[in-house]
């Protein structure tokens, strides 16, 4: 079992610690409530180190990764960032991603923990069979990833990190910094303002300490998948995976079959969509339940244009009620929605939006 660098502070901390992708992870510190509710009202700190990141270098780098990728890397300047995804032939997703421009020659991708070994045997094959590819190297870079979350996190890093906090102050969502090997981003999985932390090893546990020292909550896995919900993130291995495309995972938005680009998956997709079977009939929509319940991945959905499954479900802290993603039979109807749970037919409605953002309900059902 892999741990990181801030294993014994969870464990000092009292934290609940399980398996996730090969890590032992804290999955809360006592209550995945209050860390839920603290990130939407204060402030929240992950430890994410069991995310990989993968160092793209060479002068055919940027050509490469425009290839790969599903979405044009070309679209961002040196200090952006942008999410991403990684297909296969057929189109559908093997990851998805956080890509960082740090030059033409340079880039940077944070990628899923469980797909890690995946994603970098693909990319590094990709990479044998592209006609330049002897002249990029890909390294997997040995840091940890901290994410500090919530409305209150620029304060909290002014106590702790004035510099920095300096530094992000005047950032766009998905801009970055880099000095001395440290990178801090505008990005974040939790629909907060937050910051995305890339620090070396030996720096991890006096950062992590000087944060929660200074009142920021401790958050585990937990509190973020609720967090991500209520803000209407995928999670792979959920809510998509290589068997899904990107139109049935509500990321069309990140696929351009429009312009000349050529990409890994787009022949596929192009087939797809010229045939009128790009997805199967199939959407992902939020849901959420009207009357009292919790939903939960593989629960049934029932609609006037047959059955759904529900791939992501929980309870709202937020909301107050249970809401989840659901992948459902097209053409969408927003009539007589229920979920079979525990054999009763639970009453719900659906979207195609996010929950809460900024700590607001921003539900608005189909209607």
């Amino acid at each position: 079992m892999n741990k990181t660098e801030l294993w014994s502070c969870h464990n000092n901390l009292g934290a609940s610690m399980a398996s996730f992708a090969g890590y032992s992870m804290p999955m809360h510190y006592g209550s995945q409530l209050n860390e839920h509710h603290a990130v939407r009202k204060d402030a929240g700190v992950f430890d994410v180190s069991h995310m990989r990141v993968l160092e793209f270098k060479g002068i055919d780098t940027e050509d490469f990764l425009s290839f790969v990728l599903a979405s044009d890397i070309r679209k961002t300047k040196p200090g952006q960032a942008q999410y991403n995804l990684l297909l296969n032939f057929q189109g559908g997703i093997i990851d998805d991603l956080i890509v960082y421009n740090i030059s033409q020659s340079h880039y940077r991708l944070v990628v899923n923990a469980s797909r890690y070994n995946i994603d970098k045997r693909w990319l590094e094959q990709q990479k044998d069979r592209w006609p330049n590819g002897r002249n990029i190297t890909i390294e997997a870079l040995d840091v940890s990833i901290l994410a500090l979350q919530g409305p209150k996190a620029l304060s909290y890093l002014t106590k702790t990190h004035p510099a920095w906090a300096d530094a992000v102050s005047t950032l766009k969502p998905f801009e970055w910094v880099i000095r001395d090997g440290w990178q801090i981003a505008t990005t974040g999985y939790t629909g907060e303002w937050g910051v995305e932390w890339i620090i070396p090893l030996d720096k991890t546990v006096a950062v992590w300490q000087s944060l929660v020292d200074a009142g920021v909550t401790p958050c585990g896995l937990g509190a973020r998948d609720t967090l991500r919900l209520e803000a209407g993130y995928n999670l792979y291995g959920q809510d998509m995976d290589e068997h899904n495309f990107p139109s049935e995972s509500r990321l069309s938005w990140v696929v351009d079959l429009e312009r000349e680009r050529d990409f890994l998956g787009k022949q596929a997709l192009l087939d797809k969509k010229s045939k009128n079977d790009i997805d199967n009939n199939q959407r992902l929509v939020s849901i959420r339940l009207l009357d009292k319940g919790i939903l939960r991945s593989g629960y049934t959905v029932i609609t006037d244009s047959g059955e759904g499954v529900i791939t992501s479900g929980s309870y709202s802290p937020t909301l107050d009620c249970g809401i989840g993603f659901a992948r459902v039979p097209a053409p969408l109807s927003p009539n007589n929605i229920k979920v079979l749970v525990r054999n009763r037919e639970l009453k719900a409605d659906i979207s195609h939006g996010a929950f809460v953002k900024f700590g607001q309900d921003i539900y608005k059902p189909l209607s």
